[in-house]
């Protein structure tokens, strides 16, 4: 069996009053001055709320909270960390995380098939506004081939509210943090190097995600088309990798969170 991926989102998430987005905002830092801003966010005014379907045994997600440990007593837990500023009680009501400009589990799929590195005839991949006049869509619009690594790279340059994508990272140490919660979350994870090839399970070792390379495709099913979650990894030494998920993240894999400054985990509500 698979082991539980343990993540933590920590974002500043900011409440834009009442039925408005939740913001979660990203900032450069010594540690990693490259790192530009992203967005979780309650579903933005005027796009609907991707469905997402009810899961038994969700990968990482608050549905399925296990302890850190499997029944043999072997620890599966693993830390992802991005900076925000939304208490407990928001991410609930927000139904979880998700992009500024959320993704569709099938556009999620689409977005990844076209950035597989391929020649042309390409299927057309329309991004929902505002990101459909980001740099993003104009290189899906291009005749040119696309891989992952490019595509990695295309949605960090997403300004706050046109973002496709959820940043999270391995660990803290990545940098970018001020005063904010933390969040984390359990997952099964699997990763494709560059997005072909076996499928292997991360399992409770972020280290088999970093590279100084390449790009892994992560998901939470057999396959990339019918998993729930969809994510790349960024270019990063061991213990510095940033994953970015093209897919909302339901509140249901949220399982604890710490308060500002503090080092505690304590249970969702």
């Amino acid at each position: 069996m698979r082991s539980r991926l343990n993540q933590c989102v920590r974002r500043g998430i900011r409440c834009a009053g009442a039925g408005g987005p939740l913001d979660t905002a990203r900032t450069a830092s010594p540690a990693n001055p490259r790192r530009t801003h992203s967005s979780l966010n309650a579903t933005p005014a005027g796009l609907a709320a991707p469905r997402i379907p009810a899961r038994p045994h969700p990968l990482r997600t608050r549905s399925h909270r296990l302890p850190p440990g499997s029944a043999e007593g072997v620890s599966t837990c693993l830390s992802i960390c991005t900076a925000a500023t939304a208490g407990p009680a928001d991410i609930k009501a927000a139904g979880g995380f998700n992009a500024w400009v959320p993704l569709t589990q099938p556009l999620a799929v689409a977005l990844v098939n076209r950035c597989m590195g391929q020649p042309p005839p390409y299927a057309p991949v329309a991004l929902p506004p505002p990101a459909n006049t980001t740099p993003l869509q104009a290189a899906l619009n291009s005749n040119n081939p696309i891989n992952l690594l490019t595509l990695m790279a295309e949605i960090k340059k997403g300004k706050s509210h046109d973002t496709v994508h959820i940043s999270t990272d391995v660990s803290p140490a990545a940098g970018g943090y001020g005063t904010s919660y933390v969040y984390r979350m359990t997952m099964t994870l699997n990763y494709q190097r560059n997005g072909r090839g076996a499928v292997i399970p991360v399992g409770n070792n972020s280290a088999v995600l970093a590279s100084a390379v390449s790009t892994n495709l992560v998901f939470d099913g057999a396959t990339m088309p019918a998993s729930q979650l969809i994510a790349l990894t960024g270019v990063g030494a061991v213990g510095l990798t940033e994953v970015a998920f093209l897919t909302s993240i339901p509140y249901a894999y949220i399982t604890d969170y710490q308060e500002p400054g503090g080092n505690v985990w304590l249970p969702m509500p």
